[in-house]
């Protein structure tokens, strides 16, 4: 997991965070909270989640994301 801010901060509760600016996929972002997912099988982001609506939106669109990141993982 890759947890990156644009200020330099932490993100609670990760303690460990990357500087989006020297990042190469981070430093694309420009809309806040954005959550990537990434799929080990195609070693590519599969997903891009903009926003936040509510709690039970974003739980269900990252769920199907990591989901449909998981087919041919051989993770599922």
């Amino acid at each position: 997991m890759l947890v990156a801010s644009k200020d330099g901060r932490p993100i609670p509760p990760f303690l460990e965070i990357s500087d989006a600016s020297d990042h190469p996929v981070a430093a694309r972002i420009t809309t806040l909270p954005t959550t990537l997912i990434w799929s080990r099988a195609t070693n590519t982001v599969t997903a891009e989640i903009v926003g936040y609506r509510n709690a039970r939106h974003y739980a269900q669109s990252v769920a199907a994301a990591v989901r449909a990141a998981m087919v041919g993982d051989g993770a599922s």
